[in-house]
């Protein structure tokens, strides 16, 4: 059904929509999946972004985003094709890819397993978005020791030592 309102939301993620004003885009009421991209500070409150991205121990996904990017670090060329070219395979359609420095020379089966584990995670998020009432908490990243763990934890790694009894 057509509304009478004079201005239309516009939802087209197409790249002309990315220039309209937030009032051409939502509306009071309207339930949106955010992002804390930083934290509040002071009188300052937090900063959101409907970009969301989720990191993951080789590739950060961004599921709103369409493009594929590679660490800078990664310098040589054959491994960025190679990278871009896994990724490109093995991504949602509808989502794009940051490779981190961390999967310079990884088999293309550890690429393939993050990006499905950060899917999965994004799923999980639009399931639990549907069923709930704003504002809601959809999501939390790793403390920040498991953070480390997930990122420096490899197969030659045996053993972690914790010299505390906390």
């Amino acid at each position: 059904e057509e509304s009478d309102d004079s201005e239309d939301v516009q939802y087209d993620e197409s790249d002309d929509s990315r220039h309209l004003p937030i009032e051409k885009k939502v509306r009071s009421g309207d339930q949106l999946i955010v992002q804390i991209a930083k934290e509040p500070l002071g009188t300052k409150g937090a900063r959101i972004t409907s970009h969301v991205s989720l990191p993951g121990k080789y590739l950060v996904y961004l599921p709103t985003g369409r493009q594929i990017g590679i660490s800078k670090p990664i310098s040589n060329d054959r491994e960025r094709r190679r990278l871009r070219d896994a990724i490109n395979s093995a991504k949602p359609k509808d989502g794009g890819v940051i490779a981190r420095t961390a999967c310079e020379g990884l088999p293309k089966k550890d690429l393939i397993g993050d990006i499905q584990a950060l899917d999965r995670t994004w799923e999980e998020i639009k399931a639990k978005s549907a069923g709930a009432k704003a504002p809601a908490l959809l999501h939390s990243d790793l403390d920040l020791v498991l953070r480390c763990v997930r990122d420096m934890l490899s197969d030659d790694v045996d053993e972690i030592v914790i010299d505390t009894q906390k």
